[in-house]
């Protein structure tokens, strides 16, 4: 006789940061150095299938804010005084994405370490240029809205998760905290008559609740 195996279901929530940038060609880096990590949050729900005690797979629908930072600065002398002047540029693009991951559990009933990976999915919704002027002090942020489709931006977003956690059981309330790292595939933009092309890439650090359905 084939053992049965019942697959257990729980549903969740989790909210989090996210620390993204590009990865750039060397031409580009060269070009325009400095691309630095822009910090932001994503939210998302999650639906965990437990397949026996130790292996779960998930599939996940979240909203991540991407993007990367640049800062730009120099000196002037003005009155035998240096002064900085120069500005911070901000590109922000909002994202749904759909990732599904391979999950292992290790531990008992109480703590659980786990490791996951697998493909993600995302799109790119709209996105935005934040630009900070800075002469002596910063100005306010100016806000311009981006329009992906006349800028040639590839909406379409193929990624590899990787992800390590911790998962506790509180009186069956699943709680865990959680770090990841995405690693984009798709060449989002192709710089005209370069050939230069960037690539997303992040880290988050997560935390969730999830239940099980009855």
């Amino acid at each position: 006789m084939v053992p049965t195996v019942h697959a257990q279901v729980a549903l969740g929530l989790k909210t989090g940061a996210l620390f993204n940038t590009v990865r750039v060609t060397d031409g580009l880096d060269a070009l325009a150095p400095d691309f630095s990590y822009a910090a932001r949050f994503t939210v998302g729900g999650v639906a965990e299938i437990n397949i026996g005690q130790y292996f779960a797979v998930q599939p996940e629908f979240n909203y991540a804010q991407k993007g990367f930072r640049r800062q730009e600065s120099e000196g002037v002398n003005i009155g035998n005084m240096e002064v900085p002047i120069g500005a911070t540029a901000t590109f922000r693009t909002h994202y749904l994405e759909l990732p599904v991951l391979a999950k292992l559990k290790i531990g008992n009933e109480t703590v659980k370490a786990y490791f996951a990976a697998g493909p993600s999915v995302g799109y790119a919704a709209d996105a935005q240029l934040i630009t900070r002027p800075r002469l002596f002090f910063e100005f306010d942020p100016i806000r311009t809205d981006i329009n992906l489709g006349n800028l040639g931006y590839e909406r379409w977003e193929f990624s590899g998760v990787g992800a390590a956690g911790v998962q506790f059981n509180l009186n069956g309330v699943q709680w865990y905290l959680e770090g990841r790292y995405v690693h984009g595939f798709t060449e989002l933009y192709d710089f005209p008559l370069i050939n230069e092309k960037i690539l997303n890439r992040g880290v988050s650090f997560t935390t969730g609740v999830m239940l099980p359905l009855q």
